[in-house]
């Protein structure tokens, strides 16, 4: 059985785009075309400040990441998705 994702896209003053697709395929696209390096598994976030167009993301091991684009695939209570 493979597990399915909705995507949501959001276009400003235009609602929003809504796409379906098979986790292993998302995870395999984005390991192919990012660079290598960009992808980080296994890594607890623990809380997310947003300053200008970068997030901030501060994990449990202490470190903290700078990003342009979060995707988060860390289940139904995600901290990712309530931010």
């Amino acid at each position: 059985m493979s597990t399915t994702y909705c995507i949501h896209t959001i276009f400003l003053h235009q609602g929003y785009e809504s796409r379906c697709v098979r986790r292993k395929e998302l995870l395999e696209t984005l390991e192919r075309e990012l660079p290598h390096g960009t992808i980080r598994y296994s890594s607890k976030v623990v809380s997310i400040e947003g300053r200008g167009y970068h997030k901030f993301l501060h994990l449990a091991d202490g470190s903290t990441l700078k990003a342009k684009v979060l995707i988060g695939c860390d289940g139904v209570h995600s901290l990712v998705a309530f931010q």
